[in-house]
């Protein structure tokens, strides 16, 4: 995932850092599965931490993403 920081330091402040915490959060997930499969024997907790893991990030993530949206384009030039 830190190889991603090629790409993502091109990138606009404030972008470049919601891309880098979003595609660590991507790259956590596979750990965060085997995790939650290893805790019941059948799937059911590994859904259920699967759906918290993607609402809990996806929830702040979009937050985020509408603030800075909010900065980029309703902000005014100083």
């Amino acid at each position: 995932m830190h190889l991603a920081r090629r790409k993502t330091n091109v990138m606009p402040h404030g972008w470049r850092e919601l891309s880098n915490y979003s595609l660590g959060v991507a790259g956590s997930l596979p750990f965060v599965m085997l995790f939650w499969r290893g805790i019941g024997d059948d799937m059911r907790p590994a859904k259920r931490g699967f759906v918290a893991y993607l609402l809990g990030f996806l929830g702040v993530g979009a937050g985020v993403a509408i603030g800075w949206l909010a900065d980029t384009f309703l902000s005014e030039e100083e």
